[in-house]
């Protein structure tokens, strides 16, 4: 992230795989790091660690959803749709 760690964004992956190993799960946060004008060493920065991180759904806010047109859209050989999204048609 490029923030105070206010908030960082997890893949729908990282938070299944969260939920199902909360025991050995640690979330660190480093943030305000000084990039220094050399462009090659750090210096600063406030670090945060939770260990053991039992990650709350509560804390989770949908960044995007994906939609799966309603059959009978298709596209090449394809068709989506709710029920028949993973029918193959021959054209």
């Amino acid at each position: 992230t490029q923030s105070v760690g206010e908030s960082v964004i997890l893949t729908a992956g990282e938070v299944v795989f969260a939920q199902k190993h909360t025991s050995q799960m640690a979330l660190f946060l480093l943030h305000s790091i000084i990039v220094n004008p050399d462009g090659k060493t750090l210096s600063g920065g406030v670090s945060h660690l939770s260990m053991p991180w039992e990650l709350d759904s509560t804390d989770l806010a949908p960044l995007s959803f994906k939609y799966l047109v309603p059959y009978p859209y298709q596209r090449g050989n394809e068709q989506h749709g709710s029920k028949d999204h993973h029918r193959q048609q021959e054209i």
